[in-house]
């Protein structure tokens, strides 16, 4: 069984295009043929150039994990923006060490580090 470990997130470009508010962004996990955990890392108030560290629980499954960046946005009529499609890990990566995946769409641009053990 693998194991997924989230390491730190950086913030290149965020939802307002204009960079004038800062992003409330969060990161759902669906290991494959489990559950939705949803909000498994959040973080407010997240501007350009933010780099945040991230202390989350391992999250172990089998096979693949998908991981899914959204920007919390409030109002009734206003629902959260994914930002790219979700980036589906395999458990065979376990073991090549230190990975970043860029999250972007929706003007916004994440860098997430993450590790599969």
């Amino acid at each position: 069984m693998a194991q997924l470990r989230l390491l730190g997130f950086y913030c290149v470009s965020n939802n307002d295009p204009r960079g004038l508010r800062p992003d409330e962004p969060y990161i759902n996990v669906l290991p494959a043929g489990g559950n939705l955990m949803t909000k498994h890392w959040s973080a407010a108030n997240v501007s350009v150039g933010n780099a945040l560290p991230i202390n989350v629980a391992l999250v172990a499954f089998n096979n693949y994990i998908d991981i899914t960046m959204l920007e919390s946005d409030t109002g009734e009529f206003s629902p959260d923006d994914q930002i790219s499609q979700p980036l589906r890990v395999p458990a065979g990566a376990a073991g090549q060490g230190v990975k970043v995946h860029q999250f972007e769409g929706d003007d916004a641009n994440y860098w997430l580090y993450y590790e599969v053990i």
